[in-house]
């Protein structure tokens, strides 16, 4: 059950990506690529992680166990593709309109003019039936945000983009940087440094690797 500071936070990190995704892409000359996202804070125990895109959060629980804490916003989920159709868009081979593999993230500014905009005269002929609003944005910057209660026996958090993903599951991932931090007695930067060398050189990531590991607690000190 969340309280009225919590619903407040929900409210300013919402607020936060869509002015951060508006300052992006209104310049007249604003790059067409965009970012992913994902973003945690923390008010003593309680936990809020938000993303757009296939950047996740991800935590280590006591022992090892592996939580997702985002869900990634790609075409193949059943929701995120309803949302771009409603909107006038198709999914094709994984892709928005045949483009994009992500549904949700900063700039891509193209995407967020709508289909009407996209297509000018053409679009009411060449939009599916599940159409609602052709001025939607095809490609949402609004992020997603789930909040939890710590427990005392969490150990870290891992926040990764899908570079590293791509070629882990979490739980690989989770589990590899747990025997690296007992093994180096914590240093977070010294273990990402690790993951990120075994996903490009070794396992021949393609994508961008971005790593940080934020530690809960000593959980390599015995006794």
């Amino acid at each position: 059950t969340e309280d009225a500071a919590s619903e407040l936070v929900r409210k300013i990190l919402k607020g936060a990506y869509l002015q951060t995704d508006k300052d992006f892409i209104s310049p007249k000359q604003s790059p067409q690529s965009g970012s992913t996202a994902a973003t945690v804070i923390m008010f003593g125990r309680r936990l809020f992680a938000a993303n757009v895109g296939d950047s996740r959060v991800v935590l280590c629980r006591g022992g090892g166990q592996c939580v997702e804490l985002t869900s990634d916003h790609k075409p193949n989920r059943p929701d995120e593709a309803a949302r771009v159709r409603a909107a006038g868009g198709f999914i094709l081979n994984k892709r928005v309109m045949g483009e994009l593999a992500i549904t949700r993230a900063f700039g891509d500014k193209s995407f967020k003019m709508g289909i009407k905009a996209m297509l000018e005269d053409e679009a009411e002929d060449l939009v599916n039936e599940e159409a609602k609003d052709l001025t939607a944005p095809l490609v949402s910057a609004e992020p997603e945000i789930a909040s939890m209660i710590l427990s005392h026996n969490d150990e870290f958090l891992l926040l990764a983009c899908d570079g590293l993903f791509d070629v882990f599951r979490s739980q690989d991932a989770i589990a590899l940087a747990r025997q690296e931090l007992i093994a180096h007695r914590g240093e977070p930067a010294e273990v990402a440094r690790i993951l990120s060398d075994q996903a490009i050189r070794v396992r021949r990531s393609r994508d961008n690797v971005s790593i940080l590991i934020i530690v809960l607690r000593p959980f390599w000190e015995v006794g």
